[in-house]
């Protein structure tokens, strides 16, 4: 009974999975500064090198047997391809700068969940006993590659090599057909839609949501100013962020520029999985040794089916189940960080979890990503290393989540320092790691033909010498969805003058090339 309330490191049972090694590198763009610029890997090779450092055993780079790549921005759409060339193999490219010689290399799916995924999944086949140490890492070059298109610099990134590589694609479609032939192409335009329906909801006009969101912001930047991995570390006070003006200029309605993620960076991340009894084996101090307290995982619908605009009923779920795997209420949980691509975001996840809205009190280790810095699918392997650091001086307890798409796919871990009380939560010899698939959340049907509906939420596309476009869900009579778009002068200056939640509107459609596009018009009254 002794041995199961105060355990020694060496009674805990040696297939545990635990993270021994985390490390971060940033590069920020100087003045003048001329290629070779590192590349996405190069940095993210650095980081891998930090984190072997930060484990303590220097040859540690020789016993990793896989190496897990998180999804490159310009490897996740066709759109944005990387103007320098790219490697073909990115676990290979970070493997032979560190001198590891893995035997499995993945490269990850799209996704901003996919650090917190890959660990959980790497953790439970370390589990298992079918792998002993994992590398996880990422990187972005956006700041480099950004250089490109302003002032055409050149410069070579390209990599091949013939090493086998799991690349696991694009994964799940996160976006709906009637939702991209009308209008909503990037992830921006549906969190304003999602944020529309949040100020509603909470009484808000523009100018009191514009300010809550100012606050939330500050709080987070004034964080982001004491991190020294932080693409920026000036701390934008609230006066900073709610004027609009040349550095702060909208982009869509309710978001200006400081108000969304910053993806102009040069950052990577990586950690270091293996067992209790493999960090034995290598002589690794218990000091090192980073537990997972709890997970979980699941997807949800295309954002306009949703029953509720303003929320997502799979990232409820992943917060309980993960709170609930480790025993623990927000209440006793130390650090916690919250995925911060867009504002509301963070209150969603911070309505569910019962903390202050204005992210006051503990919503952010790193500053998050309008500050510290989104570096595309990757924020959240930054997130899992700033914990990491954390836990080793303070042997407390972290909540870190992320979500990737439209509010779409959301994960969750508790993670925790070891101490000698220490007693686990998880049974990895029979846990999965699974992930909640959307058809266990309810969901609106579509309508192919609308013809007429009310307004549920809204948005404006602004665009630099062209011209503006309003972009609605709406629900028929019926209780189906539609999404439909106006470019209509009168219709935008309506919307910016006041929310159109509830008006009636009236829909026409037209066909090209297989796309059907809804077009609406307010009905009177």
């Amino acid at each position: 009974m002794q041995n199961q309330t105060r355990p020694n490191p060496y009674s805990i049972t040696d297939n545990t999975p635990i993270i021994i090694g985390s490390g971060q590198y940033t590069e920020r763009i100087k003045p003048q500064l001329l290629p070779p610029y590192n590349s996405p890997m190069a940095l993210a090779a650095i980081a891998s090198q930090n984190a072997i450092n930060d484990s303590g055993i220097p040859s540690l780079a020789e016993h990793i047997d896989t190496i897990a790549v998180t999804r490159l921005f310009s490897d996740s759409t066709s759109h944005w391809p990387s103007p320098y060339g790219r490697s073909d193999n990115p676990p290979q490219s970070v493997a032979v700068r560190i001198g590891a010689q893995p035997s499995e290399r993945i490269y990850s799916e799209v996704g901003g969940t996919q650090p917190l995924q890959l660990l959980i999944e790497m953790s439970h086949d370390i589990a298992r006993g079918e792998k002993t140490l994992v590398l996880l890492t990422g990187a972005e070059a956006i700041g480099y590659e950004k250089l490109h298109r302003r002032k055409g610099v050149i410069d070579n990134w390209n990599e091949t090599f013939t090493e086998p590589l799991d690349d696991r694609g694009f994964g799940e479609r996160m976006a709906a057909p009637q939702e991209i032939d009308n209008g909503l192409m990037l992830p921006i335009f549906y969190y304003s839609l999602i944020e529309n329906q949040r100020a509603y909801l909470q009484g808000h006009d523009a100018q009191q949501h514009r300010s809550a969101m100012a606050q939330l912001l500050a709080n987070l930047s004034s964080v982001a100013a004491k991190n020294k991995y932080a693409h920026s570390r000036k701390n934008h006070t609230f006066d900073d962020l709610i004027l609009q003006n040349r550095d702060n200029y909208l982009l869509s309605q309710p978001y200006s520029k400081k108000f969304v993620s910053q993806d102009n960076v040069n950052q990577a991340a990586a950690i270091l999985v293996t067992s209790v009894g493999k960090a034995k084996a290598l002589g690794i101090a218990s000091k090192h040794w980073i537990f997972i307290d709890g997970f979980a995982q699941a997807n949800d619908h295309f954002l306009s089916q949703r029953p509720s605009l303003a929320k997502s009923a799979a990232m409820e779920a992943t917060l309980k189940n993960c709170l609930s795997m480790a025993n623990k209420t927000i209440d006793t949980i130390d650090i916690v960080d919250l995925y911060s691509c867009f504002p509301c975001a963070v209150t969603a996840a911070c309505e569910t979890l019962q903390l202050p809205m204005d992210a006051s009190n503990k919503a952010t280790i790193t500053g998050g990503l309008p500050f510290f810095g989104g570096p595309g699918n990757n924020y959240s392997m930054h997130a899992i290393a700033e914990a990491s650091s954390h836990l080793k001086r303070q042997k407390s307890s972290a909540l870190i989540t992320a979500n990737g798409g439209m509010l779409s796919k959301h994960a969750a871990v508790i993670l925790s320092g070891y101490c000698n009380n220490k007693t686990l939560t998880i049974d990895w010899q029979h846990s999965e790691a699974t992930s909640l698939p959307a058809s266990q959340f309810p969901a609106k049907p579509f309508c192919a033909n609308p013809e007429s509906g009310s307004v549920l939420s809204h948005t404006i596309k602004y665009v630099r010498n062209g011209m503006d476009e309003v972009i609605i869900i709406a629900e028929t009579i019926n209780g189906e969805r539609f999404v439909a778009h106006s470019n209509d002068p009168s219709t935008v200056t309506a919307v910016e003058i006041a929310s159109p939640i509830h008006r009636q509107v009236a829909v026409t459609q037209t066909t090209q090339n297989k796309t059907y596009s809804n077009h609406f018009s307010f009905i009177s009254g």
